[in-house]
């Protein structure tokens, strides 16, 4: 499966270069939205190197790449944490900053894309193999079953990277806190930004 090269609005691009990277551009959300992806990139891919940026000095705007070999071709799983990816700025507004915002509009576009070729053209769902390329919102208005399937399975991401994101709160706001101050972070400073242990509460 090749990255959607239809639109320069795509979230994950594939950039022809030594070596593949998958590229997401995070649109204009907080610095929480940027830390959420990157988060989740890091758990998903521990053995990859990420970079996470900012595009202004206001905090809106910028990327997560994760970097290495990538075959092009996904299993469920791997699609599956792809979306975990996608969702986790959403997940990270909701519960960092308290509420969700129009931010990740690009973002849900992007993992309702993804979910509509699993399950209905890559055969990684419970429906039949019968595979018809169509784009996104044709596919979804001609197929009910569709509807309901790419729905479920997009709250049950949902619901788990939410689970995630609450669990790693604190890193969360780590990572966010650096990237205002450093503005790029690698996947080594990512990483131990998640290790690092929670403050001690006072007694």
């Amino acid at each position: 499966m090749q990255g959607d090269r239809s639109s320069s609005r795509t979230c994950w691009r594939w950039r022809a270069r030594a070596r593949r990277t998958c590229r997401r551009r995070c649109g204009t959300g907080s610095p929480s939205t940027k830390s959420g992806h990157a988060l989740l990139a890091h758990l998903a891919h521990p053995e990859r190197d990420l970079i996470v940026a900012l595009q202004s000095r206001e905090g809106t705007g910028g990327w997560v790449e994760i970097v290495g070999a990538d075959s092009g071709v996904w299993t469920r799983a791997e699609a599956e944490a792809r979306i975990r990816v996608g969702l986790a700025g959403r997940a990270a507004e909701e519960i960092v900053l308290d509420s969700a915002s129009s931010g990740a509009r690009q973002d849900l576009l992007t993992v309702t894309g993804i979910a509509v070729r699993m399950l209905g053209e890559w055969g990684l769902g419970e429906r039949s193999l019968v595979a018809v390329e169509r784009d996104p919102v044709t596919a979804l208005i001609s197929d009910p079953r569709l509807q309901a399937e790419t729905s479920g399975l997009l709250d049950r991401l949902y619901g788990e990277t939410r689970d995630t994101v609450r669990q790693h709160a604190g890193a969360v706001r780590r990572i966010a806190d650096a990237l205002l101050v450093e503005r790029r972070l690698d996947g080594a400073r990512v990483a131990r930004l998640v290790a690092e242990p929670a403050p001690a509460r006072r007694r």
